[in-house]
Formats: structure tokens, C-alpha cells, sequence
């Protein structure tokens, strides 16, 4: 399993089978980017088929582990300033029930 930096992340390796990933990015409050993400997944991929692993453990630097997706940088592109899902029409006009099984 490789170590070092890598997008928004670094893996270092401690006491044998633990190895440590730590989000480094505070001042976005450890949001996931897209190549996060990848790497991330690519990573663990590497954990799972290293017998020498036996633990990873996830650590977030900053006042937060993460604030989940970082979306900042993604373009708008053509649906800039419009809704990107329909409408939802208005829900059931009678309740939903069961119906007996004699029905």
C-alpha cells in the first residue's frame, strides 16, 4: 500500500497493519473533491489486497473530519441558475394504506 500525499489526503503507515489517513485540507473543512474521492477509493483498494493492513483509521485535521462534498469548484455549465431536477408534483390525494387481503 503506497503512503505520502496524495489529493486532499496523506497515508502514513504506524505500529505494524495500522495505517493512518488523515484529510489535510482545514481550511476547507476537509470537503471531498472529485480526485479526493478517487484517490481515496484507489486507496483502499490498495488496503484491502495488502495483507500486512489490518486497520485504517480515518482522521480529519482542522475543526472538522469533513464537511462532506466540496462543491465549489464544479462547473454550472448550461443549467447555470436553473433548477437541475423537475418539479415534484404534489403528493397522494387519498392516504396510503394496505388493503385487506379480501378486498
Amino acid at each position: 500500500m503506497q503512503t505520502g500525499n496524495f489529493h486532499g489526503f496523506t497515508v502514513s503507515m504506524q505500529d505494524p497493519g495500522i495505517r493512518p489517513i488523515t484529510f489535510n485540507q482545514p481550511e476547507r473543512l476537509n470537503g471531498m473533491t472529485p480526485q479526493l474521492k478517487r484517490d481515496l477509493a484507489e486507496t483502499l483498494i490498495q488496503a484491502q489486497m495488502d495483507d500486512t493492513v489490518r486497520v485504517v483509521v480515518f482522521t480529519g485535521s482542522g475543526r472538522a473530519f469533513s464537511a462532506g462534498d466540496d462543491i465549489t469548484g464544479r462547473p454550472l455549465g448550461q443549467h447555470a441558475g436553473q433548477a437541475r431536477v423537475p418539479d415534484i408534483p404534489g403528493g397522494h390525494h387519498n392516504p396510503t394504506r394496505p388493503r385487506p387481503y379480501n378486498a
